[in-house]
This record gives structure tokens, C-alpha cells and sequence, in this order.
């Protein structure tokens, strides 16, 4: 494809069995993108349209099951036309059922596009003019379709695979071409074509970016250590955070001062040279001769052989020299495993040309979304916070958060590791580099937090939209989750708030005893241990078992803060004093929920302080009856370890 400069390629039959594989990996080292349809686990079919990029097909899913064909459809645009293109294979035995399904199939499609181009191995013998191929020809007309290939495509002499299009002369622009000599090992005949169509190509796109590589370590270290020295102790929470962030950020403008670059859009493999470069171009001009004689036709073979084992050996050294690199880290491994079986895609967004515009329809569907929810909830009176009731008095009560150590937070900093946001006060390298030097301030923060209950200027995140399925629309909100990217200090202070919560939780022995999300020691291989042991006993004792899976939409962002509240103080024992730190911190939901979005960023919101994921745990509690022979939050439990969805 690339020896021809074929921009978009549709594939019949490609026997691709899942999403993302080591072929897919392969097309995308090329340059190429890919939207494939695969019959899962069965062998056998599957069809794909190849393209380059900057044409930006956008997937087109029609959501229909047909018995007769599978098919592919993608929709290519620019500013004055769209056209469907529809990959179509023919599998079914009966060729009216064939007619009729793609006469629904194109029923759909021709009302969503200006233009339809449709290709592919339609296995039908048009040369042969019996009654069912020419109702083929009929339906096709009456959508303005044409026949446009008429030399044989495969190697029986017939003309199987087919492409039509408008007969208004508005896509294809030259002559349709069959290479019968291509000798790519297949019984059909590449079908090429030229068509008339524009992209909007961006071959270069403009970055911004600071070069930290020529940062001065020690320098840098010492200023650094100078701005932390200067941070004065006596000011609010929120004030030295402030102070920190602007002194850093001006560190950064003085070090490694932002600079732009353009930078090209379309990749192409890494092992890639000169060498094989200049391979190609001499297998390429041998194809050209090939049809000379035999010694050119013998010579281009060669080259092929040749340019194949080139590659091959090109890819196995790149690799090798990574691996040796890395001195045997697991982590560079893992990912160049990833890299070479195509699992880890680019993050899908819907089709835009503003990403503002899209960051605020996000951030606008996010917030709709919740509030809705929210509608239709019952609220809870407010709640007083107040002393213990009569029936705790048993529990140790906990009255204030005890302070932190530069160890204790030295060992968080060891067991999570340093993973920052594009809100932090420095990349994750330079973070890195002087953790060290700021462990004792990142203490000093955290401990000034627990005391005051502030979180100002630490809970702003950065909100990535990500899709729930490779298969669904990319263009339908609903199809995307929001994930957060929360800060480095914040996380340190969720992560001791978490150790003193854990501690009196475990001391009083509050822990619920059937849940097993986010819980030491639990997990979801512990959970189905427990419910099939269950399940068999009952089995064994002639009992009916009953199992009931719920599914809470956006449980998290629904917590309702007041009964979280009221759950810590009356039930866990949380005094008055923490109560109302956490208050302060959960508050900052309610007054920030507003915020506006950032340039170059999706969304930015303001979170809960709570470490939410372990404080639903305690949420639960008030859900669980001890009265009842069941295990009402089990489902919860296999959602949350799982990220299950209920049936």
C-alpha cells in the first residue's frame, strides 16, 4: 500500500478475531488507521477500510444484524461533501435474502451521507445476467449506484468483486484498475481506483512543550530549594499553595521556558532508515519492469524476498535495543508488549473542530447528567452534628486526626509512587528528581490540611472523557465515563486521611464484614470465593438460591454528603472536630461544582477531599441490614472490585 501510495484501502475476509491484535499493531506502525468489523471468535471473514489518518473516517454504527453479508461502513467528509463508505462481504447462501438486507442497509445509509461509495466481494456473477443478480443491478440503480467493474477479479475469470458509486461523476475520477499481476498471494485481484475528494490534510500540527531534558539538575535543585525555604508557615493553607504554585511555575518559565514546535501528524514505524528506504524505492521501480521479461519479473521477486527480510530484521534490532535498554524493567516490557499487540489505543473523542466547544458540551452533559440523577432522589433533612449517641459510647471516638511524619508520608510517596496532573507544581521527572527536598513541605501541607480541614487550591483535576467500549459510537455522550486526574498533594493527604479512617475502623472493629471493594486483603477473588461457597452450602441444605446484581449509575458522584456525615459521626465515631473537617472538605463540591473549562483540557472540576472510592465503603454501611440472612451490598462489592455492570 505504501509502495503504491494508496491512502484508503477496503478488506474482505480479513480473519481478524478481536479489536486490537498484532496485525492491527503492524498496519498502525505503517502510518495507517484501522476500522474493522470481526466475527469475534469464529475463524474466517471480517471486513476493514485501511486509511491514512488525516482523512478522518469516523466509524458509523448502524446496529444492525444482518444474515446475508458482513460489512463495514465509515463516513469520509471534508467541508463540501460527505460519503459512506460501505465494505461489504458477501456470505450468505441466498442471494434474495442478500438483496433484500441490502436494500435496508442502504435505505440507512443514504440518509445519512450526501454520497455512497460501496466496495467489496460481493461473490455474485454479474456476467452471467440471471434474474436475481440483475434485481441486484435494479436495487443498486434506484439508489443511484453504478457498476463499475467489469474485468475479471478473480482468478476463475469472474468478476466477484465489485464497486459502486454515484453516477453523478462526483467520486471517482479515473478509471477503475484491476491488477491481475499483483502477486500478493490472493485469488482475488487487487481493485484500484482514483478518487475525487480533498481531504483537509494536516500533515504538521503546532505543539507546545518545555525541553526539561536541558534543565540543569542541580540548579534547578537549588533554586528549588530556595523557593521552599521561602514559603512562609504562618499563612493559610490555601495561601501557601498558592505561593508554591506560582513560585514553581515561574521556576519552570526560568529553567525550561515553553517553545513550539511543528511537528508531523502521520507516524511511521521506528526501524524505519535510510537503508530500507532506498530498498523499496529500487523493489518499486522493478515493479514497474516487471512485465518485461523474466528476469525482471525473477528481480522484483528478489527485491520483494529481500525488502521483507530487511524489515523483519530492522523491527527484531529495535525491539532488542529497547529491551536491552531497560535493563530488564517489567514496566518497558509490558508496554512494548502492548505496543506490538495494538492494546493500548488512543483515547477516542467525538468528531470536532473546536475542542473548546466539545470541552464545554462535556463538561455541560457530565453536569446534566448527575443533576438529573439527583432529581429524582430523595434528599436527606439536614443534618446537625452532634454528640454520640447513648449506644456508641462503647466505640473510641475519634477526635481529631493525628499528624503526620515525614516517614509516614515518605512511605506513601514509596507505595503509590509520584504520579502527577498537568495541575501540579511540577512534571512528574522533576517530581521526582526532588522528592526528597520536598517531602518536609508536602508534610508541613498535609498536616496544616488535617487541622484547618482546607483543600483549597489542591482539588482542581483534570477530567478525561473515556469510552466505555471500543465497538460503541464515539460521537454519543452517554458512550464516555469521566475519569480525574487529581493532584500530587492531594493524593498524599486522601492517602493519610484513609490510614487514620482505616486504623479506627480496624481498632473498633467497624469494618464491614461483607464488603470486599477497597478493603486490605479483599478483592474480587475473595468475593466469588465466598458466593460460590455460599451458593454450594445452600446447594447442599436444598435451598433456593437467589442472587440480585444492582447497578448504581454515577454512584460516586451521588453520594449524598449529609447522610455521609451523619454515618461517620453516628455511626463510626468521628467527634465533632473531624466531622467538620470533612464537611469542609466535601463542601467544596458544592461551592466550586460550576467551574469553567480550561484551554487544551477537556474539563477541569473540583472533587470531594475523601479518598471516594474507600469512603463508599462506609457509605454502604448504612444500606446493610444485620437483621437479614442475605448479603444486601454483594453486588456493590462485585461492581466496585470489578467494574462489573449488572444483568
Amino acid at each position: 500500500m505504501e509502495d503504491r501510495d494508496i491512502e484508503i484501502a477496503g478488506l474482505c475476509e480479513t480473519w481478524l478475531t478481536d479489536n486490537c491484535n498484532a496485525t492491527t499493531a503492524v498496519i498502525k506502525s505503517y502510518g495507517y488507521s484501522i476500522i474493522h468489523d470481526h466475527r469475534g471468535n469464529q475463524k474466517g471473514g471480517g471486513t476493514a477500510i485501511v486509511f491514512k489518518p488525516y482523512y478522518k473516517l469516523s466509524v458509523v454504527k448502524l446496529f444492525e444484524c444482518f444474515k446475508s453479508f458482513e460489512f463495514t461502513a465509515a463516513i469520509l467528509r471534508n467541508s463540501t461533501v460527505k460519503i459512506m463508505i460501505l465494505i461489504i462481504y458477501r456470505t450468505g447462501p441466498l442471494l434474495s435474502l442478500f438483496n433484500q438486507e441490502l436494500d435496508k442497509l442502504l435505505s440507512v445509509c443514504s440518509r445519512k451521507c450526501d454520497l455512497i461509495f460501496l466496495a467489496g466481494d460481493l461473490n455474485i456473477h454479474f456476467s452471467s445476467y440471471s434474474c436475481l443478480s440483475n434485481q441486484t443491478l435494479d436495487m443498486m440503480h434506484s439508489y443511484n449506484l453504478n457498476k463499475l467493474v467489469n474485468e475479471p477479479t478473480h482468478c476463475g475469470g469472474s468478476s466477484l468483486d465489485q464497486i459502486f458509486c454515484s453516477s453523478r461523476q462526483e467520486i471517482i475520477l479515473d478509471s477503475v484498475l484491476v491488477d491481475g499481476s499483483s502477486g500478493l498471494g490472493s485469488d482475488h485481484f487487487p481493485v484500484l481506483c482514483d478518487i475525487k475528494f480533498c481531504p483537509s490534510k494536516k500533515y504538521f500540527k503546532t505543539i507546545e512543550y518545555r525541553n526539561l531534558k536541558d534543565i540543569d539538575g542541580d540548579k534547578f535543585s537549588s533554586d528549588l530549594n530556595g523557593i521552599i525555604d521561602g514559603i512562609d508557615k504562618k499563612d493559610s493553607f490555601s495561601m501557601q499553595v498558592q505561593d508554591l504554585t506560582s513560585a514553581a511555575s515561574f521556576l519552570l518559565d526560568e529553567h525550561a521556558p515553553y517553545v513550539t514546535k511543528n511537528v508531523a501528524v502521520v507516524d511511521s514505524a521506528p526501524w524505519f532508515d535510510s537503508e530500507y528506504r532506498d530498498l523499496r524505492k529500487e523493489r518499486r521501480r522493478a515493479e514497474k519492469k516487471k512485465k518485461k521479461s523474466p528476469e525482471h519479473h525473477r528481480r522484483y521477486l528478489d527485491l520483494c524476498d529481500e525488502a521483507n527480510q530487511l524489515s523483519n530484521s530492522k523491527k527484531k534490532q529495535y525491539f532488542k535495543k529497547i529491551l536491552d535498554n531497560s535493563h530488564r524493567n517489567p514496566k518497558t516490557l509490558y508496554k512494548m508488549v502492548n505496543n506490538v499487540m495494538d492494546r493500548k489505543q488512543d483515547n477516542a473523542i467525538p468528531d470536532t473542530e473546536n475542542i473548546e466547544e466539545l470541552a464545554s458540551t462535556f463538561n455541560t452533559f457530565f453536569t446534566e447528567k448527575i443533576e438529573k440523577i439527583r432529581e429524582n432522589m430523595t434528599t436527606s433533612p439536614h443534618i446537625d452534628l452532634c454528640d454520640p449517641s447513648e449506644d456508641q459510647k462503647s466505640i473510641n471516638l475519634l477526635h481529631q486526626f493525628e499528624p503526620a511524619t515525614i516517614d509516614e508520608v515518605s512511605d506513601i510517596i514509596k507505595e503509590t509512587g509520584v504520579k502527577c496532573s498537568p495541575a501540579d507544581i511540577l512534571p512528574q521527572n522533576l517530581y521526582e528528581e526532588n522528592i526528597s527536598n520536598l517531602t518536609p513541605l508536602l508534610t508541613d501541607l498535609v498536616n496544616l490540611s488535617l487541622s484547618s480541614g482546607s483543600m483549597d487550591g489542591v482539588k482542581l483535576a483534570d477530567i478525561v472523557p473515556i469510552i466505555k467500549g471500543e465497538n460503541l459510537d464515539p460521537n454519543i455522550l452517554k458512550n464516555y465515563r469521566p475519569v480525574s486526574n487529581l493532584t500530587f498533594l492531594g493524593k498524599i493527604i486522601e492517602r493519610v486521611v484513609l490510614n487514620r479512617l482505616n486504623s479506627h475502623l480496624t481498632l473498633n472493629n467497624l469494618q464491614c464484614p461483607n464488603q470486599y471493594a477497597y478493603k486490605k486483603n479483599h478483592s474480587t477473588e475473595t468475593l466469588m470465593i465466598k458466593i460460590v461457597n455460599d451458593v454450594l452450602i445452600a446447594m447442599d441444605e436444598k435451598e433456593a438460591t437467589v442472587i440480585m446484581l444492582l447497578d448504581l449509575s454515577a454512584a460516586f458522584d451521588t453520594v449524598d454528603h449529609d447522610l455521609l456525615l451523619r454515618i461517620l459521626e453516628k455511626d463510626i465515631g468521628l467527634r465533632v472536630e473531624c466531622c467538620e473537617k470533612m464537611s469542609s472538605w466535601a463542601a467544596v463540591v458544592k461551592k466550586n461544582g460550576g467551574n469553567k473549562v480550561a484551554k487544551k483540557e477537556i474539563k477541569k472540576v473540583v472533587k470531594c477531599a475523601m479518598r471516594v472510592t474507600e469512603m463508599f465503603n462506609v457509605y454502604e454501611q448504612e444500606e446493610e441490614d444485620p437483621s437479614e440472612n442475605y448479603d444486601a451490598d454483594t453486588s456493590l462489592d462485585i461492581m466496585n472490585s470489578a467494574g462489573l455492570d449488572a444483568v
